[in-house]
């Protein structure tokens, strides 16, 4: 569970990066004149609020390239970072005069950003199981690349202007979703179809079924449908096919969410 908001959010590294600001400020602000030795204790005190300003810009860095550079464009991380400095600011610089009521505080306030940051994770996450690269469309037959998670790619060619992903899904419940449980699937294979002209109906025109699916194993998805109702914490269990309309040299991501089911979108 950490380590998945940790690759999956900024959040956890601009809190972090925070806590080193807040607490350089706070020692880069304290009087060195009543020192014994003012001029070491400026020293030291301009040494420890650089190594806390470094360790800031490290935390930075791996806050935009460890979950992915689009993620960090997101303003409320601008908001957040100003409230963890001042926050830990505040811890460092007047712990001695807040004393244990301050501390306490800021402990709660702590649990809480790390609660949120948590349901943040548990209910936009998503994992890619498949890519779809279209390499051509020629009036209504597709050519294109099916790539899985290990990077095995397989050539395919199928009638029709629309691509869809079928899986099979075990949806959990909000609880189990906040302590961090993921959907589970089967990805059983692709279908193609084609829209008529003045219709929203799909029709059908062919299956595509992978050799070896990925994801659960057919009994465990069969046991869990057939005993949902036993199993605490089982939202739902069903099979969902996912249609993308095939624009010719776009590759498709073929997502699971973590809280409902399947998403074909463009990959980033």
């Amino acid at each position: 569970m950490i380590y998945d908001i940790l690759s999956q959010s900024p959040f956890p590294w601009i809190l972090l990066s925070g806590l080193f600001t807040g607490a350089a400020l706070s020692r880069l602000t304290r009087q060195t004149s009543n020192a014994k030795d003012p001029a070491r204790a400026r020293d030291r005190k301009i040494f420890w609020a650089m190594l806390g300003f470094s360790c800031t810009v490290t935390l930075l860095l791996l806050a935009i390239f460890v979950p992915g550079p689009q993620k960090i464009l997101d303003i409320r991380l601008l908001y957040f970072f100003t409230g963890a400095t001042a926050l830990f600011f505040f811890v460092f610089r007047f712990k001695k005069a807040a004393g244990i009521p301050f501390f306490i505080l800021a402990v709660v306030a702590i649990g809480s950003l790390l609660l949120f940051l948590q349901s943040i994770m548990a209910y936009t996450g998503e994992t890619e199981i498949a890519r779809l690269s279209i390499l051509s469309r020629n009036v209504d037959f597709l050519s294109f690349e099916l790539q899985d998670p290990r990077g095995n790619i397989t050539k395919l060619d199928m009638p029709g202007t629309h691509l869809g992903a079928e899986v099979k899904l075990i949806i959990f419940d909000d609880l189990a979703i906040f302590l961090g449980q993921k959907t589970w699937y089967r990805f059983v294979g692709l279908k193609s179809a084609e829209v008529r002209k003045g219709s929203e109906m799909t029709t059908e025109l062919r299956q595509y079924e992978l050799a070896r699916p990925e994801g659960i194993s057919e009994a465990l998805y069969r046991l869990v449908m057939d005993n949902q109702a036993a199993i605490p914490g089982i939202k739902t269990v069903q099979v969902q096919v996912t249609y993308v309309e095939a624009k010719p040299l776009t590759t498709y991501s073929v997502m699971i969410q973590n809280d409902s089911g399947v998403e074909v979108v463009r990959a980033r």
